[in-house]
This record gives C-alpha cells, structure tokens and sequence, in this order.
C-alpha cells in the first residue's frame, strides 16, 4: 500500500471519529494490519467505515482485520478463478507444469503449489509474529 494513501485515509478517520480514537499507537496497529491491502480495497473500506458508523462508535483492529482478510481472500478466488480459466485449454497445461516444477520444485499440480505456498506462509508468520 502507498505511505500517501494510508495517511489520507487515516486523516479522513480521525476527522470522523475524533484524534483521541487514532492515537500514535493505534494507527501504528492499523498501519500493520492493512500493508498488505490494495489501495483501493482500503480506500473503500474507509468509505464504508466513514458512511455507516456514527462518529461516536470508532472502529477497532479487528475491523481492520476483517477488511483485510476479505480483501485477500478476494483477490485468491479471482486468482484461482483465473488459474482454473487457463487450466481449460489444454495446450497451456505443459507450459504451467513447466512454471510449478521452476518455482516450486516437485509439485505437480495447481493445488499442490497453494498448498505448498500456506504452508511456507504459515511457517514465515511462525518465525516471525509481526507478519499479519
């Protein structure tokens, strides 16, 4: 996410929901939550969160959380939509067994390589906790 967009947004939250609610340590929470959303994902969700909560009711890191989560698990399905589209036409199967093998060694299917990337997600967020 850009640094400029991130602060755009959480200028327009703290003008809603007041300076006390976005002290220095909780966007420094909410600036780790959502580095990994798009800029428009995030610029939407700032709409949505500025357009339906009274500016009494602030959000909390878990509703950042949530944003971010749905966010990605959107951009997987239309990944894997588009992966199973390609996967139709037969004539590109040799060219993606070709990419599997180059990136990820002995996997040999499609569902094979997203297994094998969680789990080395998985494995990152064990050695290291300040990965979301």
């Amino acid at each position: 996410m850009e640094m400029k967009i991130l602060a755009d947004q959480l200028e327009r939250l703290k003008r809603r929901f007041g300076e006390k609610n976005f002290d220095h340590e909780f966007i420094k929470l909410v600036a780790n939550e959502v580095r990994s959303m798009a800029d428009y994902d995030f610029v939407k969700f700032c709409d949505v969160l500025i357009g339906t909560r009274p500016p009494n009711k602030p959000p909390l890191i878990s509703d950042f959380r949530e944003a971010r989560i749905r966010s990605e698990k959107i951009k997987f399905d239309f990944m894997t939509s588009s992966l199973a589209k390609t996967l139709a036409d037969p004539a590109k199967h040799e060219g993606l067994k070709k990419v599997l093998k180059e990136q990820y060694g002995n996997v040999t299917s499609v569902n094979e390589a997203i297994e094998y990337k969680r789990l080395q997600d998985q494995l990152k967020k064990a050695d290291d906790p300040d990965i979301a």
